[in-house]
């Protein structure tokens, strides 16, 4: 199975995240303190559903 990669930049709003599958796609952009909820939700394994 070959899974996507997520790339990150950040910018003045927060964090704008693309997919290495689809460079030239459209890179949402998430606020600073909602990035920062998700990355630490993600290294405590707290996601809900997951």
């Amino acid at each position: 199975m070959h899974r996507a990669q997520l790339h990150g930049r950040v910018v003045s709003s927060g964090m704008a995240v693309q997919n290495s599958k689809n460079p030239s796609g459209p890179a949402p952009t998430f606020p600073s303190d909602a990035w920062t909820a998700f990355v630490t939700a993600v290294k405590t394994d707290e996601l809900p559903g997951a």
